[in-house]
C-alpha cells in the first residue's frame, strides 16, 4: 500500500516522527501523508519528496486556516504554530527542502482547481461536520481519487455551489468552511489542554459548530472568557474573533433541524 500527500497541518509539540526515516520533526507544522487504507502519519519534506515526488496539486494547508478566526489575523496565512511567539510575517514561506527534514511544508503547485480544494476540504477535513458532503459530492470525490481529475459535470456543480453560497453568504461558502476548520482546531486544542471533568462546555461548543457550521458572536465571546483561564497554563492560546461568522446564513433545513433538536 502506497503513501500519498494529504495536507499541511500543525504537528504535536512532542512525539511527531517521520514515518519513513523515524527522525523527530521539530517544525511547528508539517506534512501529513495518507496510506491507501486511510491511515495517516507525519513525514519530513525531504522524505516525502523522495518517496512520492513533488505534490501534483496544492496541498491543503489546514494550519493556515486556524489564523482566520484569530483576532487581528483575518486573511493572513499561518506560518507558525500556536505555540510560536513569532508573528506570521516573521516566518519563512513553507517549502520542500530535501536536505532539511524540519522544513515546514512543501511549496504549492501551480496547478490548482478551486473546486478540487473545496471538495477535499469538505470530504477530507470536515468529516465530523454534520452533512459535510452530499451523495453527489461523495461520488465526485471517489472519481477524483481514482482518476486524479474532476469530471466536467462535477466541477460545474461544485463551482456553482461555491458561487451561490458566496453570494448568499451561506454556511457552505468556501470562506465559511475555512473558518469552521480554523475554529475547530482551536476548540480541539483547548479540549486537549483542559481537565476531563471541565470539558463539557467546550464539547458543547464543538458539537454546535459541527452541527450548525458557525457559532454566534456571544458563543465565541464566551469561549474567549474561557480562554483567559486557559492562558494561565497555555500562554499561546489566542483571542478569537467574535465576528468570524458575522452575517453567515444557515439554510432552512438547518434551521428546522435545530428547532427539532431543541
Amino acid at each position: 500500500m502506497g503513501w500519498s500527500y494529504a495536507r499541511v497541518d500543525f504537528l504535536p509539540a512532542v512525539g511527531a516522527y517521520c514515518i519513513f526515516c523515524r527522525r523527530e520533526l521539530k517544525a511547528k507544522k508539517g506534512i501529513v501523508v495518507r496510506q491507501s487504507d486511510g491511515r495517516e502519519a507525519f513525514s519530513g519534506p525531504g522524505c516525502a519528496k523522495s518517496k512520492m515526488g513533488d505534490p501534483k496539486e496544492r496541498l491543503l494547508d489546514v494550519a493556515s486556516m486556524a489564523l482566520l478566526v484569530v483576532e487581528g489575523r483575518r486573511g493572513e496565512a499561518a506560518r507558525s504554530g500556536p505555540s510560536s511567539t513569532a508573528s506570521p510575517g516573521e516566518q519563512p514561506e513553507p517549502r520542500l527542502d530535501p536536505g532539511n527534514e524540519t522544513s515546514e511544508a512543501p511549496s504549492p503547485s501551480a496547478i490548482h482547481l478551486p473546486a478540487v480544494e473545496y471538495l477535499r476540504l469538505r470530504y477530507e477535513v470536515m468529516g465530523e461536520f454534520n452533512g459535510n458532503v452530499t451523495a453527489v459530492m461523495r461520488q465526485a470525490y471517489w472519481h477524483l481519487n481514482k482518476t486524479g481529475v474532476l469530471s466536467p459535470d462535477a466541477e460545474g456543480l461544485l463551482l456553482g455551489i461555491m458561487r451561490k453560497s458566496a453570494i448568499d453568504n451561506s454556511v457552505f461558502s468556501d470562506r465559511n468552511i475555512r473558518r469552521c476548520i480554523g475554529l475547530e482546531y482551536w476548540l480541539k486544542l483547548a479540549l486537549q489542554n483542559t481537565k476531563p471533568d471541565r470539558r463539557d462546555y467546550l464539547n458543547s461548543m464543538l458539537d454546535t459548530l459541527h452541527y450548525e457550521w458557525s457559532l454566534s458572536q456571544g458563543q465565541i465571546e464566551a469561549i474567549n472568557k474561557w480562554g483567559k483561564g486557559l492562558r494561565k497554563t497555555m500562554t499561546s492560546f489566542p483571542t478569537l474573533n467574535n465576528r468570524s461568522f458575522a452575517g453567515v446564513r444557515r439554510p432552512d433545513f438547518m434551521i428546522r433541524s435545530r428547532e427539532t433538536r431543541s
